[in-house]
């Protein structure tokens, strides 16, 4: 049976999603940055005791509200960034004898545990199992098997970065769609899309609140919601 760790990075919520300020001030930019991570939280709880759950932050008040979802909270004593902290964070857990790690971001939202599952379930019997954003190429979401497989390199054409690193260890991969990990939230285009999908989450209502003339303009000029959210 494999030893399953699932590692959340996240960042100061205040000095997250820089890229929203032009339609969220800070203290809604720090409140969307918490309700997302507890959505995610969310669908990982309830994997239950499939995976054990690895919170990686500076923020005490992101730490707090992981230990309160049963989930460990390693120390972002370094502070570099997403790559950085997933770097250390498997690291770590293959020293304490993790054999795969699922890296999933704090930002989407629109996340289900069945997604979850799915990704975990698939993943059987494959070295890396990736992910991609549907925005920048980046990745949303990647599995590895070690922990240590690969070296993560994050940001806009991660996804392309991973494969080309994949390619070179010959480890068995696979890239797969969910819906729910395709979208994570750093654009103004991408709060319409959560407002827009059926999906029920914390994040949507607290969108719901703001004052919809803000994000309205966004309609016009940013990618419209897909279809199957």
């Amino acid at each position: 049976m494999q030893l399953l760790v699932t590692i959340v990075p996240v960042k100061r919520c205040s000095l997250a999603k820089q890229r929203l300020s032009a339609v969220l001030n800070a203290d809604e930019r720090s409140v969307l940055t918490t309700t997302m991570f507890h959505d995610v939280m969310r669908a990982i709880k309830a994997l239950r005791s499939d995976t054990h759950p690895l919170v990686v932050t500076a923020d005490d008040d992101v730490a707090a509200i992981a230990r309160g979802y049963g989930a460990e909270v390693m120390p972002d004593r370094w502070e570099e960034g997403i790559t950085r902290a997933v770097l250390e964070a498997t690291t770590a857990m293959s020293d304490r004898g993790f054999d795969t790690a699922m890296i999933i971001p704090a930002d989407v939202p629109l996340v289900l545990p069945s997604e979850l599952r799915d990704l975990v379930q698939t993943h059987a019997n494959c070295g890396i199992t990736i992910v991609p954003s549907d925005s920048d190429q980046g990745t949303n979401a990647i599995i590895a098997s070690p922990p240590t497989a690969i070296t993560f390199s994050y940001g806009p054409n991660s996804f392309v970065r991973h494969l080309n690193q994949v390619r070179q260890t010959g480890l068995r991969t696979q890239v797969i769609h969910l819906p729910g990990l395709n979208l994570d939230v750093d654009r103004p285009s991408d709060l319409v899309r959560v407002l827009a999908s059926e999906r029920s989450t914390w994040t949507k209502a607290f969108l719901s609140t703001l004052d919809r003339k803000r994000l309205d303009p966004c309609l016009a000029c940013e990618m419209p919601p897909l279809p199957w959210l």
